[in-house]
């Protein structure tokens, strides 16, 4: 993709106030792949119109980063980058993401990308046709799935998308995909609500957004394993945490949401501006 004519169309992109779209890409220790992420995100957004805006989370990654991703803000109108100021888990960065969010509608991705990029308008178009949350899928009988991931992530994920299964109700067939669509007020709800900081965020989304009567609805995808930098999953803890969202689904009133200074301080941020000017990578723009 041209560099030049992607930042020509992007200008027009980012003009409005309110965007139509927020994006929210969670990051940990992807430096190798954030760059080739963000300028694919982008093109995109460019390519469909309508007006998005770009929020990168980084959960305190040790590899600078958020400082590649800092130096794209030059590249890219609409991109903000945020760090946290200590790690809190992916769980949290997408919750920093939503809260910090404007657009109408909020997507929020992993920052591998292991969705085609072009079935995440089918997963928003869902939202127009009244679902409040929109789910991308593996598991429908359309999804296409070009390169498998290994043998041991695929067991793993088994074994949570079973446990997930007790925790939500039938009607969503996978919870780890990768690509979660909310409408504004929706993502805002479930997100001021949310307990679970881990890799098994998700799963308790998905559970809050039906317990406050969300719509929710699932959409077959185009999946492909990434080659580099796949985003981690932590079998046991995940494990764990879903035993202790299951435990909290029983007994916490979710139709409160968390205190607003309870919520601050677990998603406590800074913003990653280009501030670290020694910073060099053989990850940064050229």
């Amino acid at each position: 993709m041209d560099q030049k004519r992607v930042n020509t169309r992007r200008s027009r992109v980012a003009a409005g106030a309110e965007p139509s779209l927020s994006i929210v890409l969670t990051l940990e220790d992807q430096a190798r792949i954030v760059g080739r992420t963000l300028k694919q995100v982008v093109g995109h957004c460019a390519e469909r119109g309508g007006g998005a805006e770009l929020i990168v989370v980084d959960d305190a990654s040790t590899d600078g980063s958020a400082e590649v991703a800092a130096r794209w803000t030059e590249h890219m109108d609409g991109l903000r980058v945020v760090r946290h100021h200590a790690r809190r888990g992916r769980g949290a960065a997408a919750r920093t993401g939503v809260l910090l969010s404007k657009g109408r509608k909020v997507l929020v991705l992993g920052a591998d990308l292991a969705v085609d990029l072009d079935d995440l308008d089918d997963v928003l178009d869902l939202l127009d046709r009244g679902a409040d949350v929109a789910v991308a899928s593996r598991r429908m009988e359309e999804s296409d799935i070009s390169r498998r991931a290994s043998l041991l992530r695929r067991v793993s994920e088994g074994v949570l998308i079973a446990v997930a299964h007790c925790l939500v109700r039938p009607g969503v067939r996978d919870s780890f995909c990768g690509a979660h669509a909310y409408r504004r007020g929706a993502a805002k709800s479930v997100a001021e609500r949310a307990h679970s900081t881990g890799d098994g965020w998700a799963v308790e989304w998905l559970a809050i957004a039906q317990r406050l009567g969300l719509q929710v609805s699932e959409c077959p995808v185009r999946w492909a394993s990434p080659d580099l930098g796949e985003t981690k999953l932590r079998f046991l803890p995940t494990l764990a945490e879903l035993a202790r969202a299951g435990r909290r689904l029983k007994n916490v009133d979710y139709l409160a949401p968390l205190p607003a200074r309870q919520t601050l301080a677990e998603t406590s941020f800074v913003d990653a501006a280009v501030a670290s000017t020694r910073f060099r990578s053989r990850y940064e723009p050229k």
